[in-house]
């Protein structure tokens, strides 16, 4: 039994802040293994680029999206 077969995300998206590193990258892990397409948002590019990385090499998709969420300017 697969994480898709309890929960199939297929046609959804998740949006993960903080996913560059640490829980935040295991939760975009998380969303992608069943299925969803992930938009990893980090503060630095190369980071949140590596989990998409990760998330296609697995066979997912995903996107980078950098910039602090914190701060409207920088979105």
């Amino acid at each position: 039994m697969t994480k898709r077969d309890v929960l199939d995300l297929t046609g959804k998206v998740a949006l993960v802040t903080g996913a560059g590193q640490g829980v935040g990258r295991q939760v975009a892990l998380g969303f992608a293994d069943p299925g969803a397409t992930v938009m990893v948002n980090d503060f630095f590019a190369d980071r949140a680029q590596r989990v998409v990385d990760e998330i296609t090499d697995a066979g997912g998709s995903g996107l980078a999206v950098a910039g602090d969420v914190t701060d409207l300017a920088c979105m």
